[in-house]
């Protein structure tokens, strides 16, 4: 739901009329069926990280977005800045749109030797908003939903890659006018929202 709250509030916020290709099956994450689904007309395009997906998978970088830590604003650590023993003290919630594994953040922590405390997995940024306003837990997300929420940020004290979001489709419906017009209007959406993050 974090792509969804740019697309789908964009999309349909920005647009009186809508084409053939409103109605367009899409997935947050790009599963491993997916690759058969798009040639069966199960599935139009996935939004997902970089991936190493079938040959004939197209995809598109839309957007980057650097992880902050996010929690709520009157926390008693909503400061300028957060040490890294600040950072293991607090309870965090992990989103992913996986069930199980590791997030960037744990991967980087798990070098140094290092891990935090989980108190909560979520597939969904939404409900862990909810849980942020009313606790003293934190989360680690991007940059650009915490404003969209505004929830209280500061830069984390560990590097991480940022997160990249790709859309993909099957190559069989890479000419298709109503797939083809609903990517350009992802693209577009992106770079909106790059362009207005700029100013």
């Amino acid at each position: 739901d974090y792509g969804r709250g740019h697309w789908g509030h964009e999309h349909y916020s920005d647009r009186n009329e809508f084409s053939e290709a409103d109605g367009n099956a899409f997935e947050r994450a790009w599963s491993d069926g997916a690759a058969d689904d798009g040639p069966a007309g199960r599935l139009d395009f996935a939004m997902d990280a970089p991936l190493n997906t079938d040959p004939q998978v197209r995809h598109v970088k839309l957007l980057e977005d650097r992880y902050i830590c996010a929690m709520r604003r009157g926390h008693p650590l909503a400061k300028d800045k957060l040490t890294l023993e600040q950072y293991l003290s607090l309870s965090h919630i992990h989103i992913s749109s996986r069930r199980s594994g590791l997030g960037l953040v744990d991967l980087a922590l798990g070098k140094m030797g290092l891990q935090r405390k989980i108190a909560l997995r979520s597939q969904h940024y939404l409900m862990a908003t909810q849980v942020i306003d009313q606790t003293d837990m934190a989360v680690t997300v991007p940059e650009r939903f915490a404003r969209r929420h505004n929830l209280h940020q500061v830069d984390l004290p560990v590097d991480i890659m940022p997160l990249e979001t790709h859309i993909y489709w099957h190559e069989s419906t890479d000419q298709d006018p109503a797939n083809r017009w609903m990517r350009e209007q992802m693209i577009e959406i992106a770079q909106q929202v790059t362009a207005q993050q700029d100013l």
